[in-house]
């Protein structure tokens, strides 16, 4: 699809609709330019939700390929709410690598051998009761 006057002027929506209207990958310059207004936001929120900016990374752009790829197959429904959605979509990300991350422990992380359980010495008193019962059996 043919763009008409530079992308940096349309809104979000506008660029949503483009992005739909094309279809798959044929609106690289609308899909470039809401990368570009989403990209830092997402970096941000990444950042406050994960706490690392490798993550941050990771979600932004897995969050911004979600978008874009819903956008082309015409899943989103309210285009004038398109950053509600990649909000949302970054939400539910961050969500998901939260929860793997409390699963999962990288194996360096592990220790060589389980711990030893701990067993607490032999009280003596109980010890010399269970001596004197053994001792009254025939």
């Amino acid at each position: 699809m043919a763009s008409s006057g530079p992308v940096i002027e349309l809104g979000d929506a506008e660029l949503a609709r483009r992005i739909t209207a094309a279809g798959d990958g044929e609106a690289p310059a609308e899909e470039a330019e809401l990368c570009r207004r989403y990209g830092n936001r997402l970096l941000y929120f990444g950042r406050h939700r994960l706490g690392s900016d490798d993550d941050a990374r990771d979600l932004a752009q897995d969050a911004l390929l979600l978008t874009l790829e819903k956008l082309r197959n015409g899943q989103v429904r309210e285009p004038e709410r398109i950053g509600a959605f990649i909000l949302g979509v970054a939400r539910n990300l961050s969500r998901s690598y939260l929860s793997g991350r409390s699963r999962l422990r990288p194996m360096d992380e592990l220790p060589e051998e389980p711990p030893a359980p701990e067993i607490p010495p032999p009280d003596p008193l109980v010890r010399a009761r269970v001596v004197t019962c053994v001792e009254a059996l025939s």
